[in-house]
């Protein structure tokens, strides 16, 4: 498990990396929780870009309630 979230997040490559299992756990923790962080609302923004992207002729002028009454991806 940890090399796998050594290789996710790229922390562990160095010349100072945990050893001990409580260090591995308590720096896979803080690895997940920083990448989620970043993550979801990257992917958030995105998809509301693309949203917005996809029908740029009035959807959202309404409100954000009109956004979502059409899938994502439905393009006319």
């Amino acid at each position: 498990m940890w090399w796998a979230l050594a290789t996710l997040s790229t922390v562990g490559y160095g010349d100072v990396y945990p050893i001990t299992t409580g260090g591995r756990i308590f720096t896979g923790l803080t690895v997940l929780i920083g990448v989620g962080i970043v993550a979801i609302p990257a992917g958030i923004i995105t998809s509301q870009l693309l949203r917005l992207k996809a029908h740029p002729e009035g959807d959202g002028a309404d409100g954000p309630d009109n956004m979502t009454k059409k899938p994502m991806g439905d393009q006319e």
